[in-house]
C-alpha cells in the first residue's frame, strides 16, 4: 500500500520513529532508531506495512536494499518482523548474503532471535535469491572519493574493517558531504 513516507521526525523510541507527514503523525518501526537522532529535516523512509489478525504495522528503512531485505527475510518460515529487524540492525548486507550462499549456518545464528532452526531455514528459503541484493551492494561507494577517504581514516584512528563496514552503508546515504562530516558520523556512530 505504502511505498515511502518522507517527513520530519518528531520523536524516536527505543524500536521506532513518530513521523510527521504533513500533520499526521506515523509510527514507523526501524532497525536503528537513533541513527536518525541527528536528521530533523525532511527525511524519506521506504514502507512496508505488515498486516496481522489484530495489528496492522509500518516498517520504515532508509534505503531500498534493506527494505528489500527485510521483505525477503519475511518470507522465511519463523522469521517475523522482530527479528528481520535485528538481522537488519547489524548492517552487514553483505556478510549476510555470503552465509545464505556459502550454507554458513554458523554466522547466521550470531544474529539475535536467530537459533540453528532458523538459520537453516533462512539459507534454505535465499539461497540464490539474494543476487540483486548483492549487485546493489558492491556499488555502494564507488563514486564518492569523500566517503572512500573517511573510511580509511576511521580505520586509521583504530576502528576495526567490520566495524567500519556497519557504519559505511549509513554513511552512503549521505551525498555531497566533505570528508571531516563522514568521519564525524562515522565517529558518532561506532563510539556509542
Amino acid at each position: 500500500m505504502f511505498d515511502f513516507l518522507s517527513g520530519t521526525i518528531e520523536s524516536i523510541y527505543s524500536d521506532s520513529i513518530a513521523l510527521n507527514v504533513n500533520g499526521v503523525g506515523y509510527k514507523l518501526y526501524s532497525a536503528t532508531p537513533y541513527a536518525f537522532s541527528d536528521e530533523t529535516t525532511n527525511i524519506k523512509f521506504f514502507i512496508h506495512q505488515v498486516v496481522r489478525e489484530n495489528d496492522i504495522s509500518l516498517y520504515g528503512f532508509k534505503n531500498q536494499k534493506n527494505r528489500d531485505l527485510f521483505i525477503k527475510l519475511l518470507t522465511v518460515n519463523g522469521v517475523g518482523p522482530k527479528s528481520a529487524l535485528s538481522i537488519i540492525a547489524y548492517n552487514d548486507m553483505q556478510g549476510l548474503i555470503n552465509a545464505i550462499e556459502n550454507e554458513d549456518s554458523n554466522y547466521l545464528t550470531r544474529y539475535p532471535g536467530i537459533g540453528p532452526k532458523a538459520s537453516k531455514m533462512i539459507i534454505v528459503s535465499l539461497k540464490g535469491k539474494t543476487s540483486d541484493l548483492m549487485q546493489a551492494t558492491s556499488s555502494v561507494n564507488q563514486d564518492n572519493s569523500q566517503l572512500a577517504e573517511a573510511l580509511i581514516a576511521l580505520e586509521s584512528l583504530g576502528f576495526s574493517k567490520k566495524d567500519i563496514t556497519s557504519v559505511e552503508q549509513y554513511l552512503s546515504e549521505f551525498k555531497d558531504l566533505k570528508v571531516e562530516d563522514y568521519i564525524n558520523r562515522g565517529l558518532k556512530l561506532l563510539v556509542k
